[in-house]
């Protein structure tokens, strides 16, 4: 496997060359988004079913919502103590790559329009509640399973997302 460094250089590359799709919003589809090797090892790595925990039971989202989706929180100690030592080392690795500095900069970067344009629509209290102008982010790294009958309909995400990677 690679380093971290040389996975977050990967995986930025393959950001930016990658074109925004406008329609039906501003998006990239990034295909091989991780070295193949690191993708093998991230798809042997996927933790079993019983370490994730229904979303609807993690108060993200609220206790109606589908039982059919389940989150495995890669920052939360509790859930990072389920994994085996060798799944650990590999997802160390991971949330390196996920939290990095390189990655939100070029992240934010590349949709610097989309986030000005948002950013301008914003009230007064939506500014109060973000800490305008010294916006403060927090990043949050999970798995997510969606078994047979879970389906996610049209819907607005909250106003504390900027970015969102699935």
């Amino acid at each position: 496997m690679k380093n971290d460094l040389e996975i977050i250089e990967y995986v930025v590359n393959q950001i930016n060359s990658s074109q925004i799709i406008s329609d039906p919003f501003p998006h990239k589809f990034v295909e091989k988004v991780f070295p193949d090797s690191f993708y093998k090892e991230l798809i042997g790595n996927i933790p079993n079913k019983d370490c994730y925990t229904q979303i609807n039971k993690t108060g993200s989202v609220s206790s109606d919502y589908s039982d059919e989706r389940y989150v495995f929180d890669l920052l939360q100690q509790n859930d990072f103590n389920k994994l085996k030592e060798e799944q650990k080392n590999f997802y160390k690795i991971l949330i390196k790559v996920m939290l990095s500095k390189d990655l939100f900069k070029n992240i934010t970067l590349s949709f610097k329009k989309t986030i000005d344009e948002q950013i301008a629509k914003f009230s007064e209290n939506e500014k109060e509640r973000l800490g305008w102008p010294n916006f403060k982010f927090y990043l949050r790294t999970s798995l997510i399973k969606d078994y047979s009958k879970y389906s996610l309909g049209v819907h607005t995400d909250n106003l504390s997302k900027l970015v969102t990677f699935l």
